[in-house]
């Protein structure tokens, strides 16, 4: 079994170990693994939110953020889910990685000032941008063969964790 943590990363121990050497996970874990020249990874959410059926401007927004991605730098890869908020409201985001903070900040300003700088008619539209360090986050699956969100950019998959 190998460690969560690849070699690139490993610093000495600061805290306690909260779990003994022989401790044994109750199912197989896989962890992505980042080419070590990786330092940072960026995920950009791009939401749209409106009230009952999708107005047509949520429609064009949407087809306009993907479009965007799939420009020069934009993302490696990207998702999109929806949900209802408490309030009642549709919310669709686009969630975009990159693993390349100067390819992504030259890609985002248009992007921000497209996406937030206009009003839209019947609906609104947010932007969050995190920009976790590898080493100070970590992905965690149970098989090494579907990745999801960040992890879908990263280098690989562990052996098991």
């Amino acid at each position: 079994m190998e460690s969560a943590i690849p070699p690139h990363l490993k610093t000495q121990r600061t805290r306690h170990k909260r779990v003994p050497d022989d401790y044994q996970p109750p199912y197989p874990s896989f962890v992505a693994r980042y080419k070590p020249a990786v330092s940072r990874v960026v995920m950009a959410y791009f939401g749209v939110q409106y009230r009952g059926a999708a107005p047509a401007a949520a429609t064009a927004a949407l087809a306009e953020i993907a479009a965007r991605f799939a420009a020069a730098d934009g993302p490696s890869h990207w998702d999109r889910a929806h949900y209802v908020d408490q309030a009642g409201h549709e919310n669709v985001v686009s969630v975009a990685y990159w693993d390349d903070v100067a390819r992504f900040d030259g890609w985002f300003e248009p992007a921000r000032e497209a996406w937030t700088g206009q009003r839209r008619e019947g609906i609104g539209t947010f932007i969050e941008v995190l920009r976790p360090s590898v080493a100070r986050h970590e992905t965690l699956f149970s098989s090494p063969d579907r990745t999801e969100g960040a992890a879908a950019i990263a280098g690989g998959m562990s052996g098991e964790v």
